[in-house]
């Protein structure tokens, strides 16, 4: 917090939260970056459709489907194999897909999904067909489960990048010739009101909360019944919150 207007009788902080803002617009921005990409970039579903014009010879055509945009169509000469690659995360979660190994390069039927069974069964109806003298082969893959997954959580990623940003301003005033104090925050679309008596305030005091890369800090106000009001909801650096309430009970100390 830092102080705005400071008399005998007046003591006037803003908090300015722009931890909170920077970090919600750079997840709304993530958010936007994913919502484009699986729109536009992120198949849904695809289908694979092969003949064999000659018991050496294979042709297939690899489709792929998307929300918004066209669909893709691969051309397949002579499928070697098709392989299950499993990719594991950082903690242990393990993604699976189909790879069709074709006579010049690689082709990936769909991107990485969460079930191995699946992806098998298609590996394994695309080799049966490679290797048998089938005269044609047609399948289909779908991933609306992941898709919806990954759905959920783009809005749950944007919803919290709005709370962020919406993050309000707090202006604390103090006034002795009141004898009351006054907290004001105010959002986009909110304006909360707040005002206590400076004879119902016990003490200023600093509340602690340990996160994951050490502690954050806020200030409170501790009234005699003993309950704490944050003055801004917010924990920022342990500097900020005892510079803020070291002013706050130097101007309150005045007589």
């Amino acid at each position: 917090m830092r102080i705005v207007a400071q008399s005998s009788s007046k003591l006037a902080m803003k908090h300015l939260p722009i931890a909170h803002w920077w970090q919600g617009g750079l997840l709304l921005t993530l958010g936007f970056v994913g919502i484009i990409y699986g729109i536009f970039y992120t198949p849904v579903s695809a289908s694979l459709k092969c003949d064999r014009p000659s018991p050496s010879q294979i042709n297939c055509e690899l489709r792929r489907f998307y929300v918004l945009r066209n669909m893709e169509k691969l051309r397949i000469f002579d499928p070697q194999q098709a392989n299950v690659i499993t990719t594991t995360g950082s903690k242990g979660y393990k993604k699976h897909k189909v790879v069709i190994v074709g006579a010049i390069k690689e082709f990936e039927f769909l991107p990485s999904s969460s079930s191995y069974r699946n992806n098998q069964q298609v590996a394994s109806q695309i080799n049966n067909f490679i290797y048998s003298q089938q005269q044609s082969l047609f399948l289909s893959q779908h991933q609306w489960y992941d898709y919806s997954f990954f759905v959920f959580m783009i809005i749950a990623l944007v919803g919290f990048g709005i709370f962020l940003v919406t993050t309000p301003i707090v202006d604390c005033t103090f006034y002795k010739s009141l004898n009351k104090v006054i907290i004001e925050r105010k959002s986009l679309h909110t304006r909360q009101i707040i005002e206590y008596p400076l004879v119902n305030i016990s003490r200023i005091d600093i509340q602690e909360k340990r996160v994951r890369y050490g502690k954050v800090y806020r200030p409170v106000l501790i009234l005699i019944s003993l309950e704490q009001v944050p003055i801004h909801k917010d924990y920022t650096n342990e500097k900020n919150s005892q510079n803020s309430i070291y002013s706050i009970r130097s101007f309150l100390a005045q007589g």
